[in-house]
């Protein structure tokens, strides 16, 4: 098969394409180029944005406030770090109108659990570090309203997650400009945030199975802004939560890759370059006389890196520039419920670097590379390995989650990489179309099929252990060990239903769109399914017990990182009331990377039975999973 490459106009489809991301001046340019694209959708009142007719779980209005409220993410920074910001007219009038219970565009009472408790942090954001934009300008009454407005917002109870650090944010905000209110109902919410801390630097969002994105561009980065504007007067929870936010930088490393890519990997990907906002707080938060924990070097090159990728990827719309609902490309089937065409832009959390003056050692260190060795972080229960423009995570997922919509994809898969990212599944009741990359599904009538989406996990050097029951009468223990390059699955399966069931196993996705020289195989000795492009090779080898390969092409637009792929599983069934061990080896990699299949497929081996229950018998407990 041969698909001919078509030519794609970047331009049309990335207001930061051509942006070289190398200097301070290009950042700031960057969020120019994102942010004045919104300005037509603005409302008339200027307290609203609405880019389009979709919407997210929450009421219109609040999608639209949502709108309004994430573009000061970026414009607080821009403005705060000596940017010309030239339209704090409009979100005057935007502060103005919306707390006016009288005003037509009045955004509405604030009940508990409300969105807008979510976009008011941005609001208490701008507040604490641009009142000069923001505040002092209002009128008297336009003031009272806005103070009364948070006053009420901050009686209002928030979900236990994140958002407590929300109340935090408004808080702040009204302490700037000298507003009085019950400081202990901050001091509470601290408290709770510090409850979900595991350790190493990591908290769970919500609980200790949550371990996601939310720690960096969320309770890290706010805990890092409480920490500048309180580190004289809470010094010891500041010292806390720096110290926390030192120990989570290293670890955090290792979810990037050495083109800037970063894993995707559980839920809110949509809000992409968000992910580096924790560089830029993190050497926000580092004084002038202390050493950082990561280079200047290193860290400049992370964030700016990230940008750069995020630069070659056609993520808004043709020719308006308004980020899109989607991660590499704009796709719905991958987002969450409470994702509306406003959402994309927490992104802009990204711009606190230009908190940073232009003669910080942020800015002016050389740029450096990124080089790290494999590793395993055991709170979030994964295996890291680092090859050339890839990194992936071996994971066993949490124990529970939020109730999401593909919640198993995003946080159960076997592996996760910067290049090939994962899948959603779009048809959850046609089998022979399943996607299932880098997962093992079952099923028992060829339509409805189930996957690893609960399980008790443990690490161990150099591998991860996994129990877990896709469906009442089916039982799993899944192996998985890091070899490099490549990783082995081991999956001892037992069968107690009075049916035989049928299951399937991907590799690793590759992008197909655009791709030339497109080939597949199906071969023996041992079985093996391979798609090879110009630029990427995926392979599946089967291991053990009769399974047979084949190539797939799911259905587009499930894939994070390409709208069309392909890749190869394997095939196998088990009858009723009988047990099977399945096992493989699973490759995927840049074609640039010299890569001899032949000999690797005979250097694949397996360990015995034993080593297997003494690897299992030697593992820790992972974490975020008891």
């Amino acid at each position: 098969m041969t698909v001919l490459k078509t030519k794609v106009n970047l331009a049309n489809f990335n207001p930061c394409s051509g942006n070289p991301f190398e200097t301070r001046d290009d950042v700031m340019r960057a969020f120019s180029d994102t942010f004045e694209p919104l300005l037509p959708a603005f409302s008339e009142g200027g307290t609203g944005v609405n880019l389009e007719e979709s919407g997210g779980h929450f009421p219109t209005k609040a999608a639209h406030f949502e709108g309004f409220a994430r573009a000061l993410l970026g414009a607080v920074p821009f403005a705060a770090g000596g940017g010309d910001f030239k339209y704090w007219d409009l979100f005057r009038k935007g502060l103005t109108n919306g707390t006016d219970p009288n005003h037509e565009e009045y955004w509405g009472d604030i009940e508990d659990c409300d969105q807008k408790l979510v976009e008011l942090a941005a609001v208490g954001y701008a507040l604490s570090f641009v009142p000069e934009h923001v505040w002092e300008p209002l009128s008297k009454e336009a003031k009272k309203n806005l103070s009364d407005y948070l006053l009420t917002a901050r009686s209002r109870h928030f979900r236990r997650c994140n958002w407590k650090f929300f109340r935090v944010m408004i808080d702040l905000g009204l302490d700037k400009i000298g507003i009085k209110f019950d400081h202990q109902m901050t001091q509470d919410y601290l408290d709770e945030v510090d409850s979900m801390y595991i350790g190493d630097g990591w908290y769970g969002d919500g609980d200790r199975a949550s371990v996601d994105y939310y720690n960096p561009y969320a309770l890290h980065l706010f805990g890092l802004i409480y920490y500048k504007a309180r580190k004289d007067t809470d010094p010891e929870r500041c010292k806390r939560l720096k110290d926390r936010a030192l120990q989570f930088a290293k670890q955090y490393l290792h979810l990037f890759a050495d083109d800037g890519a970063a894993i995707p990997y559980g839920r809110s990907m949509t809000y992409r370059y968000a992910i580096v906002a924790f560089w830029g707080a993190l050497a926000f938060a580092i004084e002038e006389d202390e050493e950082p924990v990561i280079p200047w070097g290193v860290l400049k090159g992370v964030y700016l890196r990230n940008f750069r990728w995020w630069s070659k990827k056609p993520i808004s719309r043709f020719r308006t520039n308004i980020l899109s609902v989607g991660y590499a490309y704009p796709n719905q089937f991958m987002s969450e419920s409470y994702n509306s065409p406003q959402s994309p832009y927490w992104a802009f959390k990204a711009y606190i670097a230009l908190m940073l003056p232009a003669n910080h050692p942020f800015w002016t260190a050389k740029e450096e590379p990124l080089t790290l060795e494999d590793t395993q972080l055991k709170i979030p229960g994964m295996l890291l390995s680092h090859t050339k423009l890839n990194t992936v995570a071996l994971i066993s997922g949490p124990y529970k989650t939020f109730n999401l919509r593909n919640q198993a994809e995003k946080y159960n898969k076997f592996a996760y990489s910067t290049r090939y990212g994962f899948c959603v599944e779009n048809n959850a009741r046609g089998f022979d179309f399943g996607t299932l990359d880098n997962m093992i599904g079952f099923s028992f009538s060829g339509n409805d099929f189930y996957v690893r989406q609960y399980n008790k996990s443990w690490i161990f050097d150099g591998g991860l252990y996994s129990e877990w029951t896709p469906v009442t009468g089916i039982n799993v223990k899944t192996w998985i060990l890091q070899k490099g390059n490549y990783h082995i699955r081991v999956h001892h399966i037992e069968n107690k239903t009075d049916y035989k069931v049928d299951s399937l196993e991907g590799g690793f996705a590759v992008p197909s769109m655009i791709a030339e020289g497109i080939s597949t195989a199906e071969e023996t000795a041992p079985v093996v399914g391979e798609v090879t492009t110009d630029d990427d090779i995926s392979l599946i080898a089967n291991l053990l017990d009769d399974r047979k390969p084949r190539v797939t092409e799911p259905d587009p637009n499930t894939n994070l990182m390409s709208s069309k792929v392909m890749l190869p599983q394997l095939r196998g069934s088990i009858d009723a009331g009988s047990s099977a061990k399945f096992a493989c080896a699973v490759y995927a990699q840049s074609t640039t990377v010299p890569f001899a299949k032949d000999e690797w497929l005979q250097g694949l081996s397996l360990p015995s039975e034993d080593e297997l229950k003494e690897l299992s018998s030697k593992a820790e407990r992972v974490i975020c999973n008891e």
